[in-house]
């Protein structure tokens, strides 16, 4: 099939935080060409604490978030791809075995894998929980022989581990509830900062080994990458609001302003020349003059306290030790002057800033704040790779038909 029979499609990713509510296109030229198109994001409301506070205040956030988007990139959109955060997701992680052949061993089939795969996943699934993703992290043949892809390989026994992203059914009820009463669909839902890593993070990266941070308001997601997958999620209960309601108390100042002096003037580490500076807000009605050494006095205690979890953490995911492409920050909270720097001296890693693997015309300030919602977008475009063609543009069906018939083949002869 020519590349050229593509039309352009497009898809919607929301993502609602506690502060800001995001929404943003990619368009699909071919597969080959996919490009964000834009983003538009509101102040949050109906939404607070991670739990939905007043079901018409969030739906009609929702309603002029994407209505907003849609004037602005000229589609009409009617299916989005939801993002749920990390303060409402688990890991599960889960392994079994089957037993492929009484005597003697056998080929290993699509079947076979596809029956070890889905009671890994019974096993390690509750009622009330939704499977956001499922990442196969490795394979085991008669017990000791690990492999990555076992088709076509001899054993009597096949094994299975797995780690499965899940969230509460009813938690995020509610929200989905919200979206619905704004006027649009669910496509699908997926991890935020899970999908953030296939735009910010290379094959290379996630094969030799790295750590993708994604500094929440209210948390912060911690994944370790190796051998092309997932290996450890940890979360830590630190996000950006940590250091604006140290501001707040520290100066008495309200929240809102905290985050504007935070954002404009905050910054981790040591910054002695900048110490004796003078600012001037407006604090309600009245302009105060503050010196900035007392914003960094109220932020550079939640900075140490920041770092010691980040680091625990890392340590304490299962081979830590051997990440070859360092980590990668993302979020809102890692646009903070110094903070890179200080986590990459707290972890002994190199620490960058995350980019997008995507095509932009427009050029965005707040790069490392919208990842996640592209993220949500372009997972949704890589659902529907699973039907119809492939990432080249060629139809599947004659290959699928033949590997089954060589499956039969070797099942039964």
């Amino acid at each position: 099939m020519s590349l050229k029979m593509f039309k352009d499609k497009y898809y919607c990713g929301l993502d609602i935080g506690s502060q800001r509510t995001r929404a943003g296109v990619i368009r699909v030229k071919n597969p080959m060409e996919i490009e964000l198109v834009d983003v538009f994001e509101n102040p949050t409301h109906g939404f607070k604490d991670d739990s939905v506070k007043d079901l018409s205040e969030l739906s009609e956030c929702v309603h002029s978030t994407i209505e907003g988007l849609s004037e602005k990139v000229g589609i009409r959109i009617r299916e989005v791809a939801l993002g749920i955060g990390s303060y409402w997701v688990d890991a599960n992680e889960t392994s079994t075995v089957i037993p492929l052949i009484d005597k003697g061993s056998k080929v290993i089939t699509s079947s076979d894998i596809r029956n070890v795969t889905d009671q890994a996943r019974i096993l390690g699934t509750k009622m009330d929980e939704e499977i956001l993703h499922t990442i196969c992290q490795e394979f085991t043949v008669d017990d000791n022989r690990s492999a990555i892809n076992p088709l076509g390989l001899y054993g009597r026994k096949l094994g299975n581990q797995q780690m499965m992203i899940v969230a509460d059914v009813n938690r995020i009820r509610n929200i989905t509830k919200a979206i619905n009463h704004a006027g649009y669909d669910i496509g699908n839902l997926f991890f935020n900062s899970f999908v953030a890593s296939d735009i910010t993070l290379d094959e290379e990266e996630k094969k030799n080994g790295c750590v993708l941070i994604d500094i929440g308001s209210r948390m912060t997601s911690i994944m370790l990458f190796r051998d092309k997958a997932l290996r450890c999620l940890k979360k830590i209960n630190f996000g950006g609001d940590n250091f604006t309601r140290s501001i707040a108390s520290e100066l008495k100042m309200t929240f809102d302003l905290s985050e504007e002096i935070k954002k404009s003037y905050a910054a981790a580490g040591n910054y002695d020349l900048y110490e004796d500076e003078e600012i001037l807000v407006k604090n309600e009605s009245v302009y105060i003059t503050l010196k900035r050494a007392q914003i960094y006095s109220a932020v550079n205690p939640q900075v140490d306290n920041f770092l010691e979890q980040i680091t625990g953490a890392i340590n304490d995911c299962v081979g830590y030790q051997n990440l070859n492409c360092g980590i990668t920050l993302i979020g809102g909270g890692a646009l903070m002057p110094g903070l890179i720097e200080k986590i990459g001296e707290s972890v002994k890693m190199p620490v960058k800033l995350g980019k997008l693997n995507v095509f932009s015309q427009k050029k965005f300030s707040n790069l490392a704040e919208i990842i996640s919602v592209v993220g949500l977008a372009y997972n949704a475009y890589l659902k529907t790779l699973k039907y119809g063609v492939d990432a080249k543009g060629h139809s599947n069906w004659a290959k699928i038909l033949s590997n089954k018939i060589k499956e039969l083949y070797l099942e039964y002869f």
